[in-house]
């Protein structure tokens, strides 16, 4: 009996153990995202101040504010040592896995 209990406890610590890890990793990717959405924004506000003195009409207006747009986020972004930091936190995270058993 007491053996069963110990086993049962033991299972339940590793549950919570990785629970545990699993909000950890959550919370890291809120931060990550939290980080990205002024990167979002500033690079939304130049593709759209590049695309107003952009030539052209429609459909290739469009592509061109897309394409511009595309490349100011992946600048923000990459320029951005705060999101930066914590996607490298987030990814660190994402690789170690689970907890292993001690």
């Amino acid at each position: 009996a007491f053996g069963h209990a110990l086993e049962a406890a033991d299972l339940q610590a590793r549950d919570l153990q990785e629970e545990a890890r699993r909000i950890e990793e959550q919370r890291l990717e809120i931060e990550a995202r939290e980080s990205a959405l002024p990167c979002l924004e500033r690079a939304w506000d130049a593709a759209v101040k590049a695309g107003v003195r952009t030539q052209g009409a429609g459909s290739n207006k469009a592509a061109m504010l897309l394409e511009n747009a595309q490349d100011q986020l992946s600048q923000e972004l990459l320029n951005d040592r705060v999101f930066m930091h914590r996607l490298e936190r987030l990814i660190l995270s994402v690789l170690s896995g689970p907890l292993e058993e001690k």
